[in-house]
């Protein structure tokens, strides 16, 4: 009976397993990629800073002794210190972790944070660990491509030239304004369509109709080459005469894939100078004189 009391009563901690320990705990602490730091917590709208770790301090510029022992307002000031304060109340309040990003102006440059706090009770005393990763750099790139994709928005929709985005499948994805200004359709006509469907008749400069295979963009989706610029017309369901078009049809590709993932096609409005080239010749075979044509150079 004496030996099971011995095995189940735990050994008291001698100092040097306390200082292994706590060694383990500071390499733990100080180690992390994050930047950690732990607050204390004296009443539900009071809290103060007890330690950074290495990383912390690294990438805020903040010294242990810069904060130790002193609230958010006395750290950031009264506006933004009340800010950061919200955030550990309600971290509090809810009694879990919460997590949140913020723009916090410190010794090594103004820098956004993404930042977890956890509530942890010790011995009757509240603590909140805190985690933060800066993410500046990833915002910027992040804002940086949003300008840049509304930039070429932008360009798509008020660019004169018309542009159609098919898929891999051939199906219309995507088309901007002057597309369906010169066609004479709306997206919603257009979407989900592919060149084989009856609303894209097509035909080369000799009026021969080509098929649905082998239109420009279904062409440079096949080979994964640029294809064009080439003349053809569109003959439109409910319309009377055909459109003529100039067009290019260009492949896009996914990083380091070989097949097309999509295609784009762009194409202006020859119609009028069609006409103009038709009427003209037209008119020199349908004249009564004798017409000759001839360059510069006689």
């Amino acid at each position: 009976m004496g030996e099971k009391q011995n095995q189940g009563n735990a050994s008291p901690l001698t100092m040097a397993q306390l200082e292994r320990l706590a060694h383990e705990y500071q390499t733990v602490f100080d180690g992390t990629q994050d930047a950690t730091f732990l607050i204390e917590v004296i009443d539900r709208n009071t809290f103060r800073f007890l330690r950074n770790n290495r990383y912390h301090q690294e990438a805020t510029g903040l010294s242990p002794e810069d904060l130790q022992g002193k609230t958010p307002e006395e750290m950031l000031g009264a506006e933004l210190g009340r800010k950061v304060t919200l955030n550990y109340t309600r971290c509090i309040d809810e009694g879990r972790p919460v997590s949140y990003e913020e723009l916090l102006p410190l010794p090594a440059g103004e820098k956004i944070w993404h930042t977890i706090l956890t509530p942890v009770k010790d011995r009757g005393t509240w603590y909140i660990v805190g985690s933060s990763r800066d993410i500046t750099k990833e915002k910027l790139a992040l804002k940086a491509l949003q300008e840049s994709e509304e930039k070429y928005r932008r360009l798509f929709e008020t660019m004169s030239q018309g542009v159609i985005y098919q898929e891999a499948n051939g199906t219309i994805s995507s088309v901007n304004l002057a597309a369906e200004r010169i066609l004479e359709l709306d997206f919603k006509q257009m979407r989900g369509t592919t060149s084989s469907d009856p609303l894209w008749k097509m035909f080369d400069e000799n009026g021969n109709a080509i098929p649905g295979s082998e239109h420009p963009s279904m062409i440079a989706l096949r080979t994964g080459k640029k294809y064009g610029p080439t003349i053809r017309a569109l003959s439109i369901p409910g319309k009377k005469t055909r459109i003529w078009l100039s067009v290019v049809a260009i492949p896009l590709f996914e990083p380091g894939e070989k097949k097309p993932a999509r295609v784009y096609v762009t194409f202006d409005d020859i119609t009028e100078l069609r006409q103009a080239e038709e009427n003209f010749h037209r008119s020199v075979a349908e004249s009564p004189f004798g017409i000759r044509i001839v360059n510069k150079s006689g």
